[in-house]
């Protein structure tokens, strides 16, 4: 075990630091919550104190890195509206959307509120996260329709399982101009981010929002944690946010 977030470090992190190590963080654990890959891929590790999965595939690591990192100018400018990690079996429309939704007045918070209150309301967040199966139920089993045999007519392998697959969503406001070379965005030049299909993104049936976690310091930062998930009836319950300051 070890501390991602190692109190003696000098480089003590500020507002911006700990919400890129907060988003980094949330990504990896939901990806073993949700059992995305086998779990003697993860080692445990501690953020703002609360216990954590870190991945050890270095790939899977840095991606989520260059994604947060993409991400973090629109967050810093108050733009990031939305992070998810959206699931899905190979071939089939989405099965579920994890979303972190954030309301931000940067300027606000970091002149208002102290680095450990920030680290102290996005604990409540790791921790949520660590008992999604709680909220959501157990982590997506394949569909019953394996994916269609490949084959040249005559002779046909055959089929097989779909596998689990997921990308990260950044949802920003609408007013967002478009990114130019060298500007203060130029980080998320640097990280690849397409327009995602609208299939991609499509339930296949109706959806709901499954409510796992709201809060908020003062008007400076108001946060929910929700997934996305198709439904046969209900509507989706409403989220109330609750201030702590």
């Amino acid at each position: 075990k070890h501390s991602v977030n190692d109190p003696m470090n000098k480089n003590k992190p500020g507002h911006l630091e700990s919400f890129e190590e907060f988003l980094q963080a949330a990504v990896q654990n939901i990806l073993f919550a949700r059992q995305v890959y086998p779990p003697q891929l993860f080692q445990r590790a501690k953020l703002f104190n609360v216990p954590i999965y870190e991945c050890r595939s270095p790939d899977v690591v840095e991606y989520v890195k260059e994604v947060v990192a993409g991400a973090t100018p629109w967050l810093k400018a108050g733009r990031l509206e939305r992070l998810a990690v959206q699931l899905n079996w190979s071939g089939h429309p989405p099965h579920e959307r994890i979303v972190i939704e954030i309301a931000s007045n940067w300027n606000a918070l970091t002149s208002a509120s102290s680095v450990l209150e920030v680290e102290s309301l996005l604990r409540t967040f790791l921790i949520k996260i660590n008992v999604l199966d709680s909220h959501i139920g157990k982590p997506p089993s394949p569909p019953n329709d394996p994916l269609p045999a490949a084959g040249d007519g005559k002779r046909k392998k055959a089929a097989h399982a779909p596998e689990l697959e997921w990308q990260v969503l950044a949802y920003v406001s609408e007013d967002t101009e478009p990114i130019q070379p060298n500007s203060t965005f130029d980080q998320v030049n640097k990280f690849p981010w397409v327009d995602p299909d609208a299939k991609e993104v499509a339930f296949k049936t109706d959806h709901g929002i499954v409510p796992v976690r709201s809060a908020a310091l003062g008007d400076h930062l108001k946060m929910q944690l929700f997934v996305e998930k198709p439904i046969k009836s209900s509507q989706p319950e409403a989220i109330d946010i609750e201030d702590i300051t």
